[in-house]
């Protein structure tokens, strides 16, 4: 994958989950997997996709700098982003994971050369990214989950008291 045709796959990609909400949050949602059912690839998704963008801004930042060789960083975002296709897969999350399978081939192939390149699809693949994370926080009833689940302590939870 060139450079070009990485960036107008994260621009459909972008195009397609900014307006109405993506497949992968359908499938997300109906996905139950045991022990924890539905809330937990819930949860797990939200977060690894908030802290996903956050890692990839971190990234472009160090491109952006000069202070890593983009040869380097894009070898770790290609690893980075199978790891992330794999953790999503377990949610059906087809299109995401197929996003970060392509876009790890390309980082892979060095697609980006400069670090202007590599800064602008990795902010394109952080806003795709993010815009996926928003439709999970917007179906997730966070308040009510606070109100109803209390936090545990030593005291409260079997296991969590240290043994001597």
């Amino acid at each position: 994958m060139t450079h070009g045709e990485a960036v107008d796959r994260l621009t459909r990609f972008v195009d397609a989950v900014w307006a109405q909400e993506p497949p992968d949050i359908r499938r997300l949602r109906e996905t139950r997997l045991p022990p924890a059912g539905r809330w937990g690839g819930t949860l797990f998704a939200n977060l690894i996709l908030l802290w996903s963008a956050q890692n990839l801004q971190l990234f472009r930042a160090l491109a952006r700098e000069g202070t890593v060789p983009v040869d380097a960083l894009s070898a770790v975002v290609a690893a980075y982003l199978r790891q992330l296709s794999v953790w999503l897969a377990h949610w059906r999350m087809d299109d995401t994971c197929g996003l970060a399978d392509d876009l790890a081939g390309a980082f892979a192939a060095k697609a980006f050369r400069s670090p202007e390149e590599f800064g602008d699809a990795v902010a394109l693949l952080s806003l795709g990214l993010n815009r996926v994370q928003n439709w999970i926080d917007a179906y997730t009833p966070w308040a009510q989950l606070d109100a109803r689940l209390p936090a545990l302590s030593a005291e409260t939870a079997p296991g969590l008291a240290r043994q001597r």
